[in-house]
């Protein structure tokens, strides 16, 4: 099956957080399609799934073009950051970290409370809301993270480091030494992993981590399989296209859609995406 087709087929017939990740990889690669009717259905099940409402404000803060409509959405996502009873919070931080979005001076109450009821694990995404006004100190804050005992917030450390770009050489060192440890952990080691390869300084250091990502695909969880998927496209290695190509009929659909995205990137790296800006494709696991 080709790549557009297994995102088509994914938009056709998945609803709740697998539909908002098809339709990310269907706008993030230009691909022309009735979104409308697939947001109709996705917000069916809002008030049934957890943190839902939040991937539709992300959705549509992606595809309209005036300024007016596009704050509504933030304003959208900041509602739900400022009451303390909802439960989906961290998926709204998330969301403006990943849309571009700065902290507010009103947001920081907020954020604050989010620190005190999730702790450690919230501050991957602290740290990347606040990057502003601490970008000298996010990155040695984030690679601290890497050490933690909790595998969520190894997780989340690994996935805001991979999106922030390049490293120091002693700070990518620390990512690859947290690529090989705690490898019980196989949901975290596949975004660390994916993190490292990335953020590698040298080619000689790509193609170890590369293999050594390859190697233990099988034993990661769908979800960083997806991550590691994504992660082949920002080197473009004519290689790895046989490798994703073979991930089109994966089982997890998180993986097919993944893989897809990747090999679309790759084959058209001037693609325009539908609407003003290109979002990296979520999983909801990274605000558990």
């Amino acid at each position: 099956m080709k790549a557009s087709a297994v995102i088509e087929q994914a938009l056709l017939e998945n609803t709740g957080w697998p539909a908002i990740r098809a339709v990310e990889a269907a706008l993030a690669t230009g691909i022309v399609f009735d979104y409308d009717a697939v947001l109709a259905g996705i917000e069916h099940d809002v008030e049934e799934v957890k943190g839902l409402r939040v991937g539709v404000l992300r959705i549509k803060a992606h595809r309209v073009a005036p300024e007016d409509s596009k704050q509504t959405c933030f304003d959208g996502l900041r509602s739900i950051l400022h009451d303390h009873s909802a439960t989906d919070r961290l998926f709204a931080l998330e969301t403006l970290c990943k849309l571009g979005e700065s902290e507010l001076p009103e947001d920081q109450a907020s954020v604050n409370s989010i620190i005190e009821d999730v702790g450690e694990a919230a501050m991957p995404f602290v740290l990347w809301y606040r990057l502003d006004s601490q970008r000298d100190t996010a990155d040695q804050a984030l690679i601290r993270l890497l050490d933690s005992e909790s595998g969520t917030t190894r997780l989340r450390a690994a996935y805001v480091l991979r999106r922030l770009g390049p490293l120091s050489g002693s700070q990518w060192a620390s990512v690859k030494a947290a690529a090989q440890a705690h490898p019980e952990d196989r949901l975290a080691a596949g975004y660390v992993i994916a993190a490292a390869y990335v953020l590698a300084p040298n080619p000689d250091e790509t193609a170890r981590i590369r293999n050594h990502m390859l190697r233990n695909f099988n034993e990661y969880p769908a979800s960083a399989q997806a991550e590691v998927a994504r992660s082949l496209s920002v080197r473009s290695d004519p290689a790895d296209m046989v490798v994703l190509a073979g991930w089109l009929d994966h089982t997890e659909t998180a993986v097919r859609l993944a893989a897809a995205e990747s090999i679309l990137l790759m084959l058209r790296p001037d693609i325009q995406p539908v609407g003003e800006q290109q979002l990296p494709v979520t999983d909801e696991d990274n605000s558990r």
